[in-house]
């Protein structure tokens, strides 16, 4: 396409006041192609070249032929102007440098072979002459000739244009296939543009046999050429090229007189889908062989069983376009949308190809089940995240959904879950891409409005209850993961217990996180990132773990038991007490907690055979209370695993530890009870380091860390006494042979002269 206009600055004035806004404005009724004005304004541009041209001494000697859009009525203020010169050679060339010097640019040139002009041709060039217009009438003679000499050849020739013309299609359909193509489509050269309809429209004529029973294709043809090649004149008057960039969408709806751009591209983009269907269509038809075109041709389509069965046995876009001819009929007002709906369930099942729910879509079957479909055909968001159309975005969800059955790696981390997905499961997430979007454009929460939408259709067709309601949960909630996933923290209680109050149960967290890789990925291929994988991953992970799914019964129990914990109690209860501790015991003890008024005595729990646990409780905090807790551990012969050390401003400490003793509780239980002795000896034991790993205003962690030895953490706490440090908590970690005990204290001014000192006296020397 030229890259500048061949109209000066006051043609381009007067084209404006010519191409007056159109009296109708678009609605895809094919019947209304002759209101588009495109035909007399390129009539005009013709009239406003030749007249320049016709002023040139050399013109009619030159014997200029228009070719392209000139010739077939097409002309937009910055098409090519190409010309075929078969008089005299010298005139030819006086009449394209005069252009030149005017900034007139044209493609041009002259036969090799003055008797066959289609001789060293491309064939695009030859097919141009088919439409060619002499532009003098010395050229008539011998453009006949020239035509009567092609269509005597053309039996021949015709086979090789189809095949150049279909591979060219293909090539540039795939260059143009992009986000770009939806929110700001190139009008003349993407999927379903100009280009391609003028292509279809050119097979249609020059192999009509083909296509005598099908005037409907070419009638909605004819109209989308009417109506891209007005909006096309448009934007070249604007100063733009072919394509419609978002900043002018609105200047354009309006001269279209619609209200705003979201309309107007909803119309363009139907119009893309119609165009991109018959082309597809148009190319088929013409290629595929005689028996090919008899066998779709005598299917028996007359029960919308028949148009089901059609198109999964033959989803080719020739049994797409019989289908389509065929719905008007079939789906009369007595076809009960109870069978119908459970036809469509019968039908989306994981196991048909992805060509069959392209079909589905393609041969408008599924809006014929589906009405609400309709209403978001070519809906676009313009936000450079969607990619598709949000109806092209339901398709594409189906799509994505039959890859991840087909290929669960392509899910990285989630693809474990895929297998365990039952049929049932499946069938849930396939319903769930075909509604979840099926609301938008309605304004208001468009998941809520979806699943009232599932209820209500799904209802009608007669689906059992407890499928609608898990598809419209699904639809009701098919944001919910990202949210979690991506804007909170999948390790707090609160995170679990807001999916919790969504009624979120395994199945649903698995199915419903599968569907949110889905959605990113038929949504825009790019936005799905190693990130994205690994937050979803580590939500499912955390929310299937035991320290989750305890939290979760330990609440569960509580609201059963009508005890209201307290958020103190809550935000300070370590996990690995409630993993460990049976819930009832410990909703026992909170409720001793909250009326005693004294100190409670020890509790002690036997977890295994050589595991115990021990809870200490003190109203009054004091500095060296834990040392003194881990001394009565230490003096009772057992040894520290983990320690979940908690001050309550209400409660008082309550302190729990996991202790190896192969001891009974009872006999715990009563030494515990029992005075410590003063004259406790503790072991002479050595760290490797003891350092200050972080610090903020009021607090500090000091780290211990060494091989594992009796008695490391009682020496730790004591030396953290000694020192004068407040220990406001701790988390004791042993693994294997290493330990590694951490203690958050209060922040004081010579901490680390402390800590050095802490270092000389029980770390090992290098």
């Amino acid at each position: 396409m030229a890259t500048r206009t061949f109209l000066t600055s006051e043609q381009i004035d007067e084209g404006r006041e010519i191409l007056a806004s159109p009296v109708l404005r678009p609605d895809g009724n094919e019947n209304h192609g002759g209101a588009f004005p495109c035909g007399i304004f390129s009539q005009w541009l013709s009239c406003t070249i030749e007249e320049q041209f016709r002023k040139d001494p050399d013109w009619e000697r030159s014997g200029p032929i228009a070719l392209g859009s000139w010739s077939r009525g097409e002309l937009c203020p910055r098409s090519d102007l190409d010309l075929l010169f078969c008089g005299d050679s010298e005139a030819a060339a006086q009449v394209v440098g005069r252009a030149q010097e005017r900034g007139v640019a044209i493609r041009h040139r002259t036969p090799l072979n003055l008797q066959d002009w289609t001789e060293g041709v491309e064939p695009f060039d030859v097919l141009s002459l088919f439409y060619g217009r002499p532009l003098s009438s010395r050229v008539v003679p011998r453009m006949s000739e020239q035509l009567r000499s092609i269509r005597m050849r053309w039996s021949q020739m015709g086979p090789d244009f189809l095949r150049t013309m279909s591979e060219e299609r293909d090539r540039r359909n795939a260059r143009y296939d992009s986000i770009s193509q939806f929110l700001e489509p190139n009008i003349k050269y993407g999927p379903g543009g100009l280009r391609d309809l003028l292509q279809a429209l050119m097979i249609h004529e020059l192999f009509p046999s083909r296509f005598e029973p099908y005037g409907h294709a070419r009638t909605v043809l004819q109209y989308y050429k009417g109506f891209w090649l007005t909006t096309r004149q448009k934007l070249h008057l604007l100063g733009l090229q072919d394509v419609l960039l978002k900043s002018e969408q609105i200047e354009i709806a309006n001269w279209w007189g619609f209200e705003n751009s979201m309309d107007f591209m909803k119309e363009i983009q139907k119009g893309v889908s119609r165009v991109s269907f018959y082309a597809d269509w148009t190319f088929e038809q013409a290629l595929s062989s005689s028996e090919k075109l008899t066998e779709i041709g005598d299917q028996t389509l007359h029960r919308w069983q028949d148009l089901f069965g059609a198109i999964q046995e033959d989803p080719s876009t020739l049994m797409q376009y019989r289908v389509r001819s065929r719905l008007t009929e079939v789906f009369s007002s007595s076809v009960k949308r109870v069978s119908i709906g459970r036809m469509l369930q019968r039908s989306l099942v994981i196991e048909n190809s992805e060509a069959f729910f392209i079909a589905l879509f393609r041969s408008r079957l599924v809006d014929q089940v589906l009405p609400e479909l309709r209403k978001i055909v070519g809906l676009v968001q313009h936000d450079q995240y969607h990619r598709y159309s949000v109806d092209a975005h339901a398709l594409q969800s189906l799509r994505v959904l039959r890859r991840a059955f087909q290929q669960p790696q392509s899910l990285g981390r989630l693809s474990k879950y895929v297998p365990e997905l039952s049929s049932w499961d499946w069938k849930v997430l396939l319903w769930t891409g075909l509604y979840h979007d099926m609301a938008k454009g309605r304004g208001g929460d468009h998941a809520k409005k979806g699943a009232q939408l599932v209820k209500r259709d799904l209802s009608q067709m007669g689906i059992n209850s407890k499928f609608v309601n898990e598809v419209s949960w699904m639809v009701e909630h098919h944001l919910l993961i990202s949210k979690v996933a991506f804007q909170m923290n999948p390790q707090s209680s609160s995170t679990w217990e807001f999916l919790n109050q969504m009624n979120m149960t395994k199945a649903r967290l698995r199915r419903l996180t599968i569907f949110t890789a889905v959605d990113i990925i038929s949504t825009n291929i790019e936005a799905w990132t190693r990130w994205k994988e690994r937050l979803l991953g580590d939500l499912v992970e955390i929310m299937e773990s035991k320290g989750a799914t305890s939290w979760l019964k330990f609440k569960a129990l509580a609201k059963s038991q009508k005890i209201k914990l307290s958020e103190e109690f809550q935000t300070g209860l370590d996990l690995e007490v409630i993993k460990s501790i049976p819930h009832d015991i410990l909703l026992k003890d909170y409720a001793d907690l909250k009326t005693s008024r004294r100190d409670l005595p020890p509790l002690v729990f036997e977890e295994d055979e050589n595991t115990r646990w021990i809870r200490f409780h003190v109203q009054r905090d004091r500095p060296g209370l834990f040392a003194d807790f881990v001394s009565r551990i230490f003096s009772l012969g057992c040894l520290v695993r983990v320690a979940c050390v908690q001050t309550y401003p209400r409660y008082g400490v309550y302190d729990w530890f996991q202790v190896r003793s192969s001891k009974s509780v009872e006999r715990l239980r009563e030494s515990l009870s029992r005075p410590l002795e003063k004259s406790l000896a503790f072991p002479d034991v050595r760290f490797h380091e003891i350092s200050i790993v972080s610090r903020d205003e009021n607090e500090a962690s000091i780290c211990f860390t060494g091989r594992d030895q009796r008695g490391l953490l009682v020496v730790a706490a004591q030396g953290l006494f000694s020192e004068g440090i407040e220990i406001r908590w701790a988390r004791v970690h042993t693994w294997g042979r290493q330990v590694q005990d951490v203690f958050g204290v209060v922040l004081s001014g010579d901490i680390e002269e402390k800590i050095l000192r802490l270092n000389e006296k029980f770390c090992e020397k290098n």
